[in-house]
C-alpha cells in the first residue's frame, strides 16, 4: 500500500505504461521497462518512489524487486496514446500528492536516468523545477550512444516540476509535453533550472514511435558516437 511509506521523498518518478492490448511488442517493451528501472534502483540516493500507472497489473513482467516501486492500476477510459498516458500522468500525479513529494518526473518506460540524478536534486536547491539540458541517444543494438545537447527539446523524460497543489488536484494548465512547458513555466515566473551534466538518455528502437526523428539526428552524427563503456554502464545501470 502506498500509505506505508514513510517520509517524504524529494522525487515521484510517474512512468505510464501503453496497454498491452494497443502493441504488438510486449515482451520487448518489458525489456525496455527493466532497464529503466535497473537505472532508478541505481540511483545514489533512495529518496524517490517510482509509480507504474497501467492498465495490465497482472502483466507487467519485473526482472527483480526494485526499491520504491508501486504498480498502480490504471483507472481512465483507454484513448489513444498521447491521451491515455496523459490519462495515466494524472493518476500518478495524484500518487505524488499522496506521498508529499516535492518534484514530480514524468519517465517515459524506455528512459533511462544517471545514478547521481536524485542526490543531485536533493542537494541543491530549486524551487520551481529542473530541466535536462545534456543527455544521450542509445542505440542498444548496436552498443552505442551519442552526445545530445538541448536533450529536453528531444525527449520527454526530461523535466522535474514541483507543481503547485492545484495543478496536482487538477492537472497542469500547460499539459505535458516537454517541448511547451519550459516556456510557459517561465512565462508564469517559475523558471526551471538545468541540470548540468549528463543525466538522461534516451532510447532508440523500432517501437518508438519517436524513433524515425531520432534515428535521423543518430545518423547524422554517428561519427561523433561512440561504444557504452564501463563508465555509462555504471552511470546509467545498463
Amino acid at each position: 500500500m502506498i500509505e506505508e511509506q514513510k517520509g517524504k521523498p524529494i522525487v515521484s518518478f510517474v512512468i505510464p505504461i501503453a496497454p498491452k492490448s494497443r502493441i504488438d511488442y510486449w515482451d520487448d517493451a518489458m525489456v525496455n521497462l527493466n532497464r529503466t528501472l535497473r537505472s532508478l534502483d541505481n540511483q545514489t540516493s533512495d529518496n524517490y518512489n517510482i509509480f507504474l500507472i497501467t492498465t495490465d497489473t497482472d502483466k507487467v513482467e519485473l526482472d527483480k524487486d526494485y526499491r520504491n516501486l508501486y504498480i498502480t492500476p490504471n483507472r481512465a477510459e483507454l484513448a489513444e496514446f498521447s491521451e491515455d498516458k496523459d490519462n495515466k500522468t494524472r493518476i500518478g500525479l495524484e500518487c505524488h500528492t499522496l506521498m508529499d513529494a516535492k518534484f514530480f518526473f514524468r519517465l517515459d518506460w524506455d528512459d533511462l536516468i544517471h545514478r547521481e540524478f536524485v542526490r543531485y536534486i536533493e542537494e541543491h536547491e530549486c524551487e520551481h523545477g529542473w530541466a535536462i539540458q545534456y543527455g544521450y541517444f542509445y542505440r542498444p543494438d548496436i552498443y552505442s550512444v551519442i552526445l545530445v545537447d538541448n536533450y529536453w527539446q528531444h525527449c520527454g523524460s526530461s523535466l522535474i516540476i514541483n507543481y503547485t497543489k492545484e495543478e496536482c488536484e487538477n492537472g497542469p494548465k500547460d499539459g505535458f509535453h516537454h517541448q511547451q512547458v519550459p516556456k510557459y513555466r517561465q512565462n508564469l515566473g517559475k523558471p526551471l533550472s538545468a541540470i548540468p551534466f549528463r543525466a538522461g538518455m534516451y532510447t532508440i528502437h523500432g517501437n518508438n514511435i519517436s524513433t524515425p526523428k531520432h534515428e535521423k539526428i543518430f545518423k547524422d552524427k554517428v561519427w561523433e558516437s561512440t561504444f557504452q563503456d564501463d563508465n555509462l554502464h555504471k552511470e546509467f545501470g545498463l
